[in-house]
């Protein structure tokens, strides 16, 4: 078997989504953003989330490219699009959120 890009290059892509999948469920370091810890805040539940999403792009990805599969591509591309654009949307909103709060509660102390 010859060791060739097209052989090499959907196995890696596949192994880094799946690293990518445990790490957004079972979370980081101490178990921080992932998504089947318990006792988290709900921001770092969504931060676990846009993880996983990472991590199942770069499997389909993975699986598309492996299979050579055009149709697996643009599903993958399509969908990995909306669903990480809607999560770091809902991140950074709930992050501003929680700034103005701090700096409302601030103002309000002095």
């Amino acid at each position: 078997m010859e060791v060739t890009l097209q052989t090499v290059g959907p196995l890696f892509t596949l192994a880094l989504g799946v690293g990518l999948v445990v790490r957004g469920l079972l979370g980081g370091r101490g178990g921080a953003q992932g998504l089947l810890r318990g006792g988290q805040r709900t921001i770092e539940s969504a931060e676990g989330w846009r993880v996983f999403l990472v991590g199942l792009t770069f499997v389909g990805l993975g699986w598309a490219w492996y299979l050579e599969l055009r149709w697996l591509l643009l599903l993958t591309i399509t969908i990995a699009f909306v669903e990480l654009q809607e999560a770091s949307t809902v991140i950074r909103v709930w992050r501003a959120g929680e700034a103005l709060k701090r700096r409302n509660t601030h103002v309000a102390s002095r």
